[in-house]
């Protein structure tokens, strides 16, 4: 299907951590603040969250991120 260029994580190499460093705290507290209804299916719950993310923008900046990783 797809072969996308991930390369194998290495934690010496600054690139890797950056969107863990620059989002990832971000992203996890926006996410759990997210409203879900008790019984929301996982498709609707992630979608919940994604639209959260995007609407904060720390989607477009995570997405930056990975594809300069992915161009490493």
């Amino acid at each position: 299907m797809f072969e996308l260029p991930i390369p194998k994580f290495d934690p010496a190499e600054p690139l890797h951590l950056e969107p863990w460093r620059a989002c990832g705290a971000r992203a996890e507290t926006l996410a759990v603040t997210v409203d879900l209804p008790e019984r929301v299916a996982f498709v609707a719950a992630r979608r919940r969250i994604r639209d959260a993310l995007r609407a904060d923008r720390i989607a477009g900046r995570i997405d930056e991120l990975v594809s300069r990783l992915l161009d490493e």
